[in-house]
């Protein structure tokens, strides 16, 4: 996945340098495959919802217009069911232990970027579920 995903982000570069504003907008996707269930496909929610599969959180860049111009970042996993029951204890682990470190690594993608179009400001945008200390520590 990586190597696809390094060539879009290349080629999404390119892309980038012919605009002064760029959004990066990262979101999750919830993949069900409860119809077609793949050997390693886990729940996709911690709820009595039985539907299983994976979650896909992508970072996509658009121009002001709305014209998307390629993929950024791309993070692909399925939820460990064991990992239910450790809400309970979230506030002692570390940020990167958690699946919210998707929104950080999504938000290090787009700085990436920035770091090659120097003259593009690149927006990284998120919902409110991207509202995290870490996320706007890193980001200051």
């Amino acid at each position: 996945m990586e190597l696809i995903i390094t060539a879009h982000k290349e080629a999404a570069v390119k892309r980038i340098r012919e605009h002064k504003v760029v959004l990066a907008v990262q979101d999750t996707t919830v993949l069900n495959h409860s119809a077609y269930l793949p050997d390693d496909a886990d729940p996709v929610n911690m709820t009595k919802d039985t539907a299983r599969g994976f979650l896909l959180h992508d970072t996509v860049a658009f121009a002001e217009d709305g014209l998307p111009l390629g993929v950024l970042d791309a993070q692909f996993w399925a939820r460990n069911p064991a990992a239910a029951r450790q809400s309970a204890a979230r506030r002692e682990r570390d940020i990167e232990e958690k699946e919210s470190s998707k929104w950080l690594k999504s938000y290090r993608a787009a700085a990436e970027v920035q770091a090659l179009c120097p003259d593009t400001m690149i927006v990284s945008v998120g919902d409110r579920e991207s509202d995290i200390y870490e996320l706007f520590h890193e980001a200051r």
